[in-house]
C-alpha cells in the first residue's frame, strides 16, 4: 500500500469527481502548500509544509485568528515573504469566510486574500 498520498495519482483522480470540503487543518492537507501562523519564543513565525496537491496552490487558514497579541501586519510580512519563497499563491482564509474550488475556478465567500510574489491582494466575490 502506498502511503505517500501526495504521489498518489488515484487519490487525485478520485477527488476531481467529487466535492471535497476541507475546513481547519482539513483545507490546509487537501492544498499544495500549507502555511501555518503562530508564534515561537514569543515572536509570530510563519512555516510551510507540503499538502496533498489536490489544489495547485497554497493555503493559510483563521487569518487573523483569535490571537491579538501581533498585528495583522506582522504574519502578512511572513505570508509575502513566503509566497515569494515558495513560488505559489498563498490564499489566507479567515474565520467564517471560504474559497471555493470547483471545475478548476475559485470563488470567494467573504474576504479572501491572496498573497502572490511578495503582494497582497483582496480577492473579489463574483
Amino acid at each position: 500500500m502506498d502511503l505517500n498520498l501526495r504521489s498518489s495519482k488515484s487519490l487525485q483522480q478520485r477527488a476531481r469527481a467529487r466535492i471535497i470540503v476541507g475546513n481547519s487543518a482539513g483545507a490546509l492537507a487537501l492544498s499544495k502548500t500549507y502555511v501555518a501562523t503562530g508564534e515561537q519564543g514569543g515572536e509570530p513565525k510563519v512555516e510551510a509544509a507540503p499538502g496533498l496537491g489536490l489544489v495547485d496552490f497554497g493555503i493559510t487558514v483563521h487569518y487573523k485568528g483569535p490571537s491579538t497579541t501581533y498585528s495583522v501586519r506582522s504574519f502578512d510580512e511572513g505570508l509575502k515573504s513566503s509566497s515569494e519563497r515558495l513560488k505559489t499563491g498563498i490564499y489566507a482564509i479567515p474565520e467564517r469566510h471560504a474559497l471555493v474550488w470547483s471545475d478548476g475556478s475559485l470563488n470567494f465567500v467573504g474576504d479572501v486574500y491572496l498573497f502572490l510574489q511578495g503582494e497582497k491582494t483582496k480577492c473579489r466575490v463574483v
